[in-house]
């Protein structure tokens, strides 16, 4: 029976014995892989930490580029990755409160992922809002693609797209209507309201200082946004008006008188629907013609009148030989060169056209249109088959 009960004690001494030895030995192993788990880790803090980037670009230098005062600028930066692994980037600058940065979308953004010693181009844009020129301090800090970057202390991020203002100046002749900002280089377009007798006539795109960048004509309603704050100043220009045109109802009727002792004949030819006349014999000779109706000048910039000059008697030498042409506006029906404004010109010569125009800019309220013919010696004759009222351009 003792025996018995000795054998049964040391069985249970060597199960312990084999427990403790198992204990033992996954102890042991549980050290060694956590030793090595700590080591990779480590290992993997010391390559993030030397991630290295080289940066260039046209006025860069040391990583460093200087903004004169109030201005803006543009820099195309290429950024090489000098590492042998894909890394994530960050594009920063030094922080300075004198100044604002973005980035450009015409090339790469200035984050994300850069593949093992690859490069990349990223345009920025500079803005320095101080009276004295700037000096910034570009940097890129970098990660792993599976990592997300905090910058350090004292760095800001270039994450944000160029974007300035967009206004309109309020102009006589209709309204504007764009968006109140939009990104460098992106298209702007805009629309237009003319006013009720008003025609969009183009525009003009300047600077905040009133410098313009570009000029639209009339058929064009767009532009492409500049690296500055814009102004869209419309241009609006007043309907022409026809007060008489060949081949057209006439707005009005014409009367006529003549002085100097010279017999001159003028009418209407109903066949061919023009006024004409005909300077009747040698000596001084003149007629004046005037609108039976006066008209509001306010909106207008010039009056012309388009005649048409032909000899009676072909032996003339028209060089030496013109007809004098009058043309002018008046609150009363007179001689045409006795008012102001006018316009005097020599008929251009046998069977040639001509425009006489009479500069009304600064005219306003309601006056007369009258022309004149004069000639001095010999017999010449005049057509006169259209007069215009030419609108003035509001910018």
């Amino acid at each position: 029976m003792k025996d018995i009960l000795q054998r049964k004690v040391s069985k249970i001494y060597a199960v312990i014995a084999i427990a403790v030895s198992l204990l033992c030995l996954l102890g042991y192993f549980s050290y060694a892989m956590f030793t090595v788990s700590e080591t990779k880790e480590n290992a993997l803090s010391i390559v993030t930490g030397g991630l290295n980037y080289t940066i260039m670009g046209t006025g860069v230098t040391n990583n460093r580029i200087t903004v004169t005062a109030g201005s803006n600028q543009s820099v195309t930066l290429t950024v090489t990755s000098q590492n042998d692994i894909d890394s994530k980037y960050q594009l920063y600058y030094q922080n300075n409160s004198n100044v604002d940065v973005y980035y450009l979308e015409s090339n790469e953004d200035p984050f994300g992922t850069m593949e093992a010693n690859g490069s990349i181009r990223i345009t920025i844009l500079i803005k320095n809002n101080a009276s004295s020129s700037q000096t910034i301090t570009l940097g890129v800090q970098g990660g792993y693609p599976a990592n997300d970057i905090t910058l350090d202390s004292g760095r800001t991020a270039v994450d944000e797209v160029g974007s300035f203002s967009v206004t309109t100046r309020s102009v006589t002749g209709g309204t504007v209507t764009v968006s109140s900002s939009a990104q460098v280089g992106s298209t702007v377009t805009f629309t237009t309201s003319p006013s009720s007798g008003f025609s969009y006539y183009g525009a003009t795109i300047r600077d905040s200082s009133g410098s313009t960048l570009m000029t639209l004509n009339s058929s064009t309603k767009s532009f492409t946004m500049p690296s500055e704050d814009v102004v869209v100043s419309p241009k609006w220009k007043h309907d022409d008006f026809d007060v008489m045109v060949l081949d057209k109802t006439h707005d009005t009727t014409w009367s006529s008188d003549y002085v100097d002792g010279s017999t001159m004949s003028w009418g209407w030819d109903a066949n061919r629907h023009y006024f004409g006349g005909t300077i009747a014999t040698t000596g001084n000779a003149r007629r004046a013609f005037w609108t039976d109706k006066a008209y509001d000048l306010t909106h207008y910039a010039s009056f012309r009148i388009h005649a048409y000059e032909y000899t009676i008697d072909s032996n003339y030498n028209t060089d030496n030989y013109h007809i004098t042409m009058y043309a002018g506006v008046s609150t009363t029906k007179r001689w045409v060169n006795q008012v102001s404004p006018k316009a005097t010109m020599n008929a251009p010569g046998n069977m040639k056209y001509a425009y006489l125009v009479v500069d009304i800019t600064n005219v306003t309220g309601n006056y007369y249109l009258g022309f004149e013919i004069l000639s001095n010696s010999h017999p010449f004759a005049c057509n006169v088959t259209d007069a215009l009222l030419i609108g003035r351009v509001y910018e």
